[in-house]
């Protein structure tokens, strides 16, 4: 069609097969998606204009700011709005494939899945104009992702890893805060349970623990645990975690500084050096060799 504008990649980086597609698009009026699927997650954020998606839930309108989200495998299709052309970001991820076992981008993945499988699933989710400055910057790394005997390239992949992280973290606070205005009628439990869901949170920074495995701490499923998390913390047991572990490592920088960066990181059980940089610029504002040179 004349005046749609798209720029999209379909696992572009070999090394992160998380990564399964990423797109922007600048969509005319009317112009009519058809039916399809993925594989994985789809999040797709409408940065400008109108559009009308339908999954097996029902027809949703969405405007400016609005995030969409569709489960693994399941169709859906959409339709630009007949008067108002629509600009859009659309990626499919697994963030479970991160890396191994018990860390950050698989409780990030957790803490989505589990938000999603609460009745009823929320597809439109409001406050999504935050996002666009992640969705901008992935982008750019794959429009800049050099090439793959270029040694640069893992200091890409690494960038893309924490951008993806920060992604899902970012849809599941905002998705969480729906859903606390949702469930509000549900029965939270008391601030003394949470106390102690914190004190068990500070024993065990060097080795956190799942979401279903804090859930079952207060006898919940992992989405109202969640959710009830959020409502009393004002943060999801994914941030809370992360603050707990990095103003911890931060501490451990300057009390100790005969272990090396790497050191500290696996220690608090971040999955490599370089993820633990990343984090710990965003919480603090500075790299941990700067924070321990008192920068």
């Amino acid at each position: 069609m004349r005046d749609l504008w798209i720029r999209a990649w379909e696992r572009p980086v070999v090394e992160l097969p998380a990564l399964a597609h990423f797109n922007e698009a600048k969509v005319p009026p009317g112009m009519v998606l058809p039916p399809h699927r993925h594989d994985t997650f789809e999040v797709c954020l409408i940065v400008a204009g109108r559009a009308h998606w339908t999954n097996p839930d029902g027809t949703f309108s969405l405007g400016a700011g609005d995030l969409y989200i569709t489960s693994p495998g399941e169709v859906h299709d959409g339709r630009a709005d007949a008067r108002d052309p629509q600009h859009n970001y659309a990626i499919g991820f697994d963030l479970g494939s991160l890396v191994a076992g018990i860390g950050d981008p698989a409780l990030g993945a957790a803490e989505a899945s589990a938000v999603d499988a609460l009745a009823p699933r929320r597809r439109v989710i409001p406050g999504g104009g935050r996002t666009a400055r992640i969705f901008a910057a992935i982008r750019q790394e794959l429009e800049e992702l050099p090439a793959v005997s270029d040694p640069q390239r893992r200091m890409s992949i690494v960038m893309l890893q924490a951008l993806l992280v920060e992604l899902a973290v970012m849809v599941t606070r905002l998705a969480i805060a729906a859903r606390v205005g949702d469930d509000a009628h549900l029965a939270a439990p008391t601030r003394r349970d949470f106390a102690l869901v914190d004190q068990r949170l500070h024993a065990s920074l060097g080795a956190p623990p799942s979401l279903a495995e804090m859930a079952s701490w207060m006898g919940l499923s992992p989405g109202h645990f969640a959710v009830a998390f959020k409502r009393a913390f004002g943060r999801t047991p994914l941030e809370h975690l992360t603050r707990l572990r990095i103003e911890a490592a931060a501490e451990r920088l300057r009390s100790d500084r005969r272990t090396s960066v790497t050191g500290v990181a696996l220690d608090f059980g971040f999955c490599s050096s370089q993820y633990f940089s990343e984090v710990f610029k965003r919480v603090t504002g500075r790299t941990p060799s700067g924070w321990r040179a008192g920068e």
